[in-house]
């Protein structure tokens, strides 16, 4: 079994970081969408949910989403995705955080939510831009 693919969410709201667990958590998928998986790719069904398997830290500002990145390069297992709410009163809004992340890890894939009264922020090879 391959580990699992790590995932980082910071965002201020403690219901955002359930509701990614709940979509990414294979302890917490239902058996029907391994059983699907399977069936339509020829697996086990073990192997469809292990395919289905994420691990998943979330952190409430962005400092702490920069510590738990910074901790998982050092230990060897960097997460592959961020997932960054762009408004986070009162620390770093999104742009900074991301900013942040993309100095500690630049293998990172980064995905910042657009808040629908500010400015987007998007990714580019040389980092982050303004939309």
């Amino acid at each position: 079994m391959s580990p699992a693919t790590r995932i980082l969410v910071v965002d201020d709201n403690a219901a955002i970081h359930e509701d990614f667990r709940k979509i990414l958590r294979p302890d917490r998928a239902p058996a029907p969408l391994a059983a699907a998986r399977a069936a339509l790719f020829g697996e086990s069904s073990a192997a469809a949910a292990a395919a289905l398997e994420y691990d998943v830290e979330c952190a409430s500002q962005g400092e702490e989403g920069l510590r738990l990145a910074r901790a998982a390069v050092a230990g060897g297992s960097p997460f592959s995705v961020a997932f960054v709410d762009m408004r986070m009163p009162p620390g770093w809004d999104g742009l900074r955080t991301c900013q942040e992340l993309w100095a500690a890890d630049r293998r990172r894939a980064q995905s910042a939510a657009k808040n629908p009264t500010s400015s987007a922020a998007t990714t580019s090879s040389s980092g982050w831009t303004h939309a």
